[in-house]
């Protein structure tokens, strides 16, 4: 039974129950390969998915689900969302949508799937060879992976709601570790593509030694402000972690101090940030959102100036406004707020140009501890920081253990330049590398 014949049967046998109801169906596949040493590590395809059911009783929207996408489930999800709803005493107005507008769903091409097992564990083989090639210090391997996935989701629903969009990519990285005397330091690099011919493991291999042998020989630098470079990785990390900001939910729930702050300036002028769902060769993009509506790209700060929240349909109703298309869920999970991509408009200044606008200074390129060093609430952070200093536009020598702390909100503020040096994270984040001016860095 395909996904649209079973959210039919499930609307014929639940309209004795519901007056509206959404089916939500998910189907993941992935392949895996590790490399250690030359020699295969592991094999893995994996398979994953589920279905839910959203079904109103009254005023009251239950929700239920199961990992059994059979008509098998269909008994047991009327049953549990139908419980679910008499149980809720939320007073939140839920939306079903009616699919009025079209989204556009042409997926991106891949013939991964097509490609021979063998030829991907070669070509990965050869990246890993390939690092202790191009530098003798590089003395092991901590990951050498490729991967391949696709995912299809079908969304329906009795308002006349019907969507199914299916895509694939895949991912390669290296990570390594090099020993510089008694010392051993680790770096990599990885890459998303579509296509086998994009999978560019020579780049990846260089990338991932450039990256390890960077960070020899450390030191720290006296406390002191500093201007700095964010690197692409570091910034798209920093941007993550407060990305939940900008959720209508959270701002509703007090959670977010944006709240009140559309049309004013937060940002500098130079910084320029935009959900865009349809970011080539990210991870986080989707012609639809978890309710159905259209993506679209759009700026939640234009010359750093707050322009939007991130809306469903339920925040954009409380608010009076119309939804953004970033409802979010997956089939375990009710609807929510989320971003698709987030990306940082570039600039265009090249990585060498902005070493030399900053003359002296730091290059930051990992932070840690975001997780328990930074409040996405107030913004404050203090984190510890990795990169390397900055004398006369050039880079001179590793940097650690030092701490970089400050307020985004205020940080975003210091942003003077943007660069051009794009570079896409895996966590649905694009972002080039940027400057920003008096940063306090503690030190020896």
């Amino acid at each position: 039974m395909n996904m649209k014949s079973l959210a039919n049967e499930i609307f014929l046998k639940g309209k004795e129950v519901f007056t509206d109801m959404e089916v939500y169906i998910e189907s993941n596949s992935r392949t895996s390969i590790d490399i250690y040493e030359g020699e295969v590590d592991s094999y893995e395809m994996t398979e994953s998915g589920g279905i839910s059911l959203r079904g109103r009783v009254g005023d009251v929207v239950g929700y239920a689900y199961s990992e059994n996408v059979s008509a098998d489930s269909i008994d047991f999800l009327i049953e549990s969302a139908h419980d679910s709803a008499v149980t809720l005493t939320s007073t939140d107005e839920e939306f079903f949508y009616d699919g009025t507008e079209k989204p556009l769903l042409s997926a991106h091409g891949s013939d991964l799937e097509h490609i021979s097992t063998e030829e991907k564990i070669q070509k990965t083989i050869a990246m890993e060879k390939m690092t202790r090639e191009l530098d003798d210090s590089i003395v092991n391997t901590a990951a050498c992976q490729f991967s391949n996935f696709s995912s299809t989701i079908g969304i329906y629903n009795t308002n006349g709601l019907d969507l199914e969009y299916s895509d694939a990519m895949g991912v390669a990285g290296v990570y390594i570790i090099g020993k510089d005397g008694d010392n051993m330091y680790s770096g990599g690099a990885f890459k998303t593509f579509y296509n086998f011919a994009d999978y560019d493991s020579e780049a990846l291999a260089k990338e991932a030694v450039e990256n390890t042998v960077s960070k020899y020989a450390p030191s720290s630098v006296k406390s002191n402000k500093y201007d700095i470079i964010l690197k692409n990785d570091a910034a798209s990390m920093l941007l993550l972690a407060m990305s939940s900001i900008f959720s209508a939910d959270a701002v509703q729930k007090k959670l977010s101090l944006l709240e009140g702050k559309i049309g004013e300036e937060i940002g500098a002028n130079v910084f320029s940030l935009y959900n865009d769902p349809n970011y080539p060769l990210s991870l986080g993009n989707m012609p639809f959102d978890a309710e159905g509506l259209p993506t679209s790209k759009y700026p939640l700060i234009d010359a750093g100036v707050l322009k939007t929240y991130m809306h469903n349909q339920k925040t954009a109703h409380k608010m009076g406004v119309e939804s953004t298309g970033n409802a979010s869920r997956s089939y375990k999970s009710n609807i929510g707020v989320a971003v698709q991509n987030l990306v940082v408009e570039a600039g265009d200044k090249t990585f060498e140009e902005l070493l030399e606008e900053v003359g002296n200074g730091l290059l930051i390129e990992e932070l840690q501890g975001l997780h328990s060093g930074l409040n996405a609430i107030s913004g404050d952070f203090s984190l510890p920081a990795g990169g390397q200093l900055i004398e006369n536009g050039k880079l001179v020598r590793a940097v650690n253990q030092i701490t970089i702390a400050d307020n985004f909100f205020d940080f975003i503020k210091k942003i003077t330049i943007v660069g051009s040096d794009i570079k896409i994270s895996p966590y649905g984040v694009v972002s080039p590398s940027i400057i920003i001016r008096d940063v306090s860095v503690s030190g020896e």
